[in-house]
């Protein structure tokens, strides 16, 4: 694996566990009491998460069903 497609992996890992604890936190009674704007920008904030996880599962699924490149890959 290139280290290109770890740094991925590892952010996707990073990024997944980061909106699990906010999914967690939107769940409980303590987010009911933050302010309603707030709480709607933590609502677009994992909505944020979710689509970028997506992407980042995008490319994984790709390096999975291609074979490998070679160059310089970002």
């Amino acid at each position: 694996m290139e280290p290109y497609q770890e740094r991925v992996l590892r952010e996707y890992e990073e990024l997944f566990e980061r909106h699990k604890k906010l999914a967690s936190f939107m769940e409980s009674d303590a987010f009911n009491k933050v302010d309603p704007e707030e709480r709607e920008l933590l609502y677009d904030q994992g909505v944020a998460m979710i689509m970028y996880l997506r992407v980042l599962q995008h490319r994984i699924d790709l390096w999975r069903t291609k074979p490998q490149a070679t160059g310089t890959e970002v």
